[in-house]
């Protein structure tokens, strides 16, 4: 058994391309790379994975040239994962690499900095190792605050369609076979749902929701949140404090809820 049947690789291309999704599914469809693992919101993937074999090729999305970043100005690049982050640095600094980007610690968990070579290509040394574990969701310890920001917008819009009672705006929300699955009922389908806000049998008058875990498969996400509404059902004051799962999915760039579930929230959770 070799190194690479064991371990995972340590050194990583980087390619920076203006449109992600354009790029990954050329990629893909071209040079036979599979999608491993992105972030990214509905118009943009932030950072991609694409897997061959053992190897792996990072994507990111292009973005305004940022002085504090040299990242934000090249195509491409190189990115190496390293044990000791401090100790490689020290030793570049020594043979005279100029440091571009000096050690930090970055939003997704790694420990990085950024040098050019001798001919001005760029490099970056991290602690961050991506793997070719098919159930990882997001590097570790990450969750990316653009993604979080935008699935509260997206979260926030569902709101105010339902407190409009606009069965129109509210299905531009949630797919064709979305489904609500409830404590009481168990799953109820998005007709009987629409149906019942436009008759009027039930409304809402307040409506809010806080993420409190988002992860990201692919072109599936998964988002708790916890829940708080008051509304009218058959002419009935009702209100609710609970743990929402929507399981959204990524059609053509945009999320959509396929799915809610509903589970009551007990005192002092």
């Amino acid at each position: 058994m070799t190194r690479s049947d064991t371990l995972p690789p340590d050194i990583y291309p980087v390619l920076r391309y203006q449109d992600g999704r354009a790029a990954i599914d050329w990629l893909t469809k071209a040079f036979g790379f599979r999608s491993h693992f992105e972030v990214a919101t509905a118009d943009k993937v932030g950072h991609a994975e694409l897997a061959f074999g053992n190897g792996l090729v990072m994507l990111a999305a292009s973005r305004e040239p940022d002085p504090a970043n040299p990242w934000s100005m090249e195509a491409s690049g190189i990115y190496v994962a390293v044990d000791d982050v401090d100790v490689h640095q020290a030793r570049a600094m020594a043979a005279g690499a100029q440091i571009v980007r000096p050690l930090a610690d970055t939003a997704y968990g790694s420990c990085e900095y950024s040098a050019r070579d001798i001919e001005g290509h760029l490099w970056s040394f991290g602690s961050y190792r991506p793997t070719l574990k098919s159930s990882r969701a997001q590097p570790p310890d990450e969750t990316p605050k653009a993604l979080i920001e935008e699935f509260q917008r997206i979260k926030d819009a569902f709101n105010a369609a339902m407190l409009s009672n606009d069965v129109t705006r509210i299905a531009d929300c949630i797919t064709e076979d979305w489904c609500l699955v409830t404590p009481e009922r168990g799953p109820i389908g998005r007709t009987d749902i629409l149906a019942a806000i436009k008759t009027g049998i039930l409304s809402h008058d307040s409506m809010t929701k806080d993420i409190v875990r988002l992860k990201i498969y692919g072109d599936v996400a998964v988002v708790t949140s916890r829940g708080r509404n008051t509304g009218l059902f058959r002419g009935a004051p009702i209100s609710a404090d609970e743990w929402i799962t929507d399981v959204y999915r990524r059609d053509a760039g945009e999320w959509l809820c396929v799915l809610t579930q509903l589970t009551p929230a007990m005192p002092g959770s």
